[in-house]
């Protein structure tokens, strides 16, 4: 079956975000259809699934430019395919929605019982954005620079290349890599999109599951992967010197529904809430109920039904002081997202141009995109999408110490700044996550849902990219030891000893950032 500009009967993905992963998740999958209508949970979340399913059509089809088989058999089986069951496309009288797919315009209509919603896909720098019903979209708009993009070639030295690393057991490796890919048959529901495999600054592995319709071009979504993008971003920034306003990580945060005295009250940085220590209420996997009588999940809610994502988070009380508990929270990086917007004085432009123009553009990065909400403002915690390729090339940024080819694209010392740990968790630092399983000392990583993983490993000179589609179970507890160890096993170079905390040993006092290191001027490349 392919894309078709006919109407297709569907209905959305709606448990990814109704229920969290293990145990709970198969309890609430052992209940019907009619009883997931009888107890209102199918009504409570058809927006959100309407939502969901939209971006991912659209995104599947004309950022990523996959197969629709592809899509539906696996980005849109959620975890055990219950959403097959539910909108059975063999049985269409049976659906509970329908959607429809207009080639010609680009857009992915979707509705749901009495909910509906579109994706449109405004180009390659910005992928697909909802319009919700009744609603005006901001639409985001790129403005090149006129700097041309360094190279985004990585110097080959894979198995069957000239330029073979010595010590590099490139036999083993491919095989190790293979055991994570739809075809093996010792690791079950490791369902991996991409491995690439950075070692020295060099690519001596990768894989794409063919099964997926996955090719080293196929831009492929970040998840909380962003959230380390978002970091870097603010790091540019707040030494950006050619803008009059400046941007400080640890000034007030603002929302669109905050007035000054409940900036001043709340009390929350932009520090605070990239370290998750907002003490906003929130709750990131688990349903919580913010209406009497509904229950909802708020990612799901900011995500899919939000025409500004930032004022909905905004909305959300606060139940702690700023820095004293970690809560992990997507709805953090929607506002570090706003804060960086309104730093921009109105120039929309500027502001949606910037992370292409200031880091991917300048490492050839040139995948890079960038979906925002209905409002305009990017959705700074979940919806980036490049190549694996251009993930491991991010995560060599970071391994290099924001230094590209004698550039420095992020600031001296934000490196250190986003990997020490928080005080109130030292497993987290500022969007990146510290330490790995079996990981040496010093390890930090960037962490999406369904096993999108960034793992920099400085001792050993390594960036590993994988990025999958983990529905029945995290992969870090199932698999991220043996994937780790197991492609570490075939390098020369054993690194620091393993941390067995899985946290990283970084000095203890905070690395304060200082403002006014400045960035290298434009070079061209």
């Amino acid at each position: 079956m392919g894309w078709t500009d006919r109407p297709a009967l569907f209905l959305g993905c709606l448990l990814l975000f109704t229920c969290s992963c293990g145990v709970q998740c198969q309890l609430k999958f052992n209940e019907t259809v009619n009883e997931l209508i009888a107890s209102g949970k199918l009504q409570n979340a058809t927006q959100t699934a309407a939502g969901y399913t939209a971006q991912t059509l659209c995104s599947g089809a004309f950022l990523s430019q996959r197969s629709f088989q592809s899509v539906w058999d696996n980005d849109a089986c959620m975890f055990n395919c219950l959403t097959h069951t539910i909108f059975n496309l063999t049985d269409p009288q049976h659906a509970y929605g329908k959607f429809s797919i207009n080639n010609a315009f680009q857009y992915v209509n979707v509705s749901i019982l009495d909910d509906s919603t579109s994706a449109v896909y405004t180009g390659p720098k910005f992928g697909c954005q909802l319009s919700l019903v009744n609603k005006t979209r901001v639409v985001p708009k790129y403005s090149d620079d006129a700097r041309r993009p360094a190279s985004s070639e990585w110097k080959n030295a894979t198995v069957g290349s000239s330029n073979r690393l010595p010590g590099v057991d490139y036999e083993k490796l491919n095989a190790t890599l293979a055991r994570y890919f739809e075809n093996a048959t010792l690791v079950e529901n490791a369902k991996t999109q991409a491995i690439v495999v950075i070692y020295k600054g060099q690519l001596i592995g990768e894989m794409y599951s063919a099964a997926m319709d996955i090719k080293p071009s196929t831009p492929l979504i970040s998840w909380s992967l962003a959230k380390s993008v978002t970091s870097a971003i603010v790091g540019v920034r707040s030494v950006d010197s050619t803008i009059e306003t400046a941007f400080d990580p640890y000034q007030l945060a603002t929302t669109p529904v905050w007035n000054a005295s409940e900036v001043a009250a709340r009390n929350i940085t932009v520090d605070d809430l990239m370290r998750m220590v907002s003490g906003i209420e929130w709750s990131e996997a688990a349903s919580v109920s913010r209406e009497q009588g509904k229950a909802a999940n708020v990612v799901g809610e900011m995500l899919y039904e939000a025409q500004d994502a930032a004022a909905f988070v905004g909305g959300l009380p606060q139940n702690a002081t700023p820095g004293k508990y970690y809560n992990y929270s997507t709805g953090n990086y929607q506002l570090v997202q706003y804060n960086l917007r309104q730093s921009f004085q109105g120039n929309d432009r500027y502001y949606w141009s910037y992370a292409y123009n200031k880091i991917f553009k300048r490492i050839g990065a040139t995948s890079f995109s960038f979906q925002a909400d209905p409002s305009g403002t990017l959705l700074g915690g979940s919806s980036a999408f490049m190549t694996a390729r251009d993930w491991a090339r991010f995560g060599q940024l970071y391994l290099q110490d924001g230094m590209w080819r004698g550039e420095q694209v992020l600031p001296v010392g934000w490196v250190a700044y986003s990997t020490t740990p928080t005080a109130a968790f030292s497993g987290y630092g500022a969007g990146w996550w510290l330490g790995y399983p079996g990981a040496p000392n010093g390890t930090f990583y960037g962490n999406g849902l369904l096993g999108q993983r960034v793992i920099v490993v400085p001792s050993q000179d390594l960036v590993i990219a994988r990025m999958g589609l983990n529905f029945l179970n995290d992969f870090d507890p199932v698999y991220g030891e043996d994937f780790f160890t197991g492609i570490a096993s075939c390098l020369p170079d054993k690194g620091a000893p393993p941390n067995a905390t899985a946290t990283t040993s970084l000095a203890a006092q905070d690395v304060q950032f200082k403002l006014g290191d400045s960035l290298a001027a434009d070079v061209v490349t």
